[in-house]
């Protein structure tokens, strides 16, 4: 079988993969905190800040088959050939991965990644309900929303521009938090962020996760509001 011809079997399979048996075990006494939410509400920022107030929390990186890049933290990514990217993913070795759908690179997750108790991970909304279908001891969703006008001004600013790339960032937000306030996805905690306070949304997490304090409600009213103000900018 040829590069090209595992490549697409690797693509055809993602929806259905499953670790092997050895990897599901590593990941059962592992809780797992999926970070979601439109760009610009400090998912990255925080997930720093909540590392620096509990070590028993940890940021899960990538493994790629793409070269490295001025604005990866090198901490953070482990760099392999496509040949042994597709190797494991014909074994099982995975927790994860994906295809990006153009330049073919593959992205995935290490079972070592997930060392920490408490283990963080910045994802897209499509990939939710993967994780919530692995052995996980618990799964927490948290969604990350900020001041709808402040994000504004942060979208406008950065993508000032009435061209393609705003319109695309646009709908993936549009999209991301319809799928936080509509779709069937249960148990999804919305965490306010407050603009240039992300200690608070680090502590709301970790009250969340480690003593089941719960204050989603709260920041299910910013998301509504954030939605509000993408329909208006369309």
């Amino acid at each position: 079988m040829t590069r090209d011809q595992m490549l697409q079997e690797a693509r055809d399979k993602a929806d259905g993969y499953r670790p092997d048996s050895a990897v599901l075990e590593q990941l059962r006494q592992k809780t797992f905190v999926a970070l979601v939410g439109p760009a610009g509400v400090g998912k990255s920022t925080t997930g720093d800040v909540l590392m620096a107030y509990d070590t028993n929390f940890g940021r899960t990186g990538s493994v790629t088959t793409r070269q490295p890049e001025p604005r990866d933290t090198p901490a953070l990514y482990r760099y392999i050939t496509m040949d042994d990217a597709l190797s494991r993913i014909k074994n099982r070795q995975f927790v994860n991965y994906v295809i990006h759908p153009t330049t073919k690179t593959i992205y995935g997750t290490d079972p070592d990644m997930y060392d920490h108790r408490y283990t963080v991970l910045e994802t897209l909304p499509e990939a939710v309900a993967y994780f919530r279908r692995l052995p996980f001891k618990h799964i927490y969703v948290v969604y990350l929303v900020t001041d709808a006008d402040e994000w504004k001004k942060w979208f406008d600013a950065r993508y000032a521009l009435q061209n393609e790339e705003r319109s695309k960032r646009l709908d993936e937000a549009t999209h991301s938090l319809g799928w936080a306030l509509f779709s069937k996805v249960q148990d999804i905690r919305f965490v306010y962020n407050p603009p240039g306070d992300q200690q608070t949304a680090a502590r709301t997490i970790i009250d969340l996760v480690k003593y089941s304090k719960d204050s989603s409600m709260v920041g299910r009213e910013f998301a509504e509001r954030m939605l509000a103000i993408t329909k208006e900018m369309a």
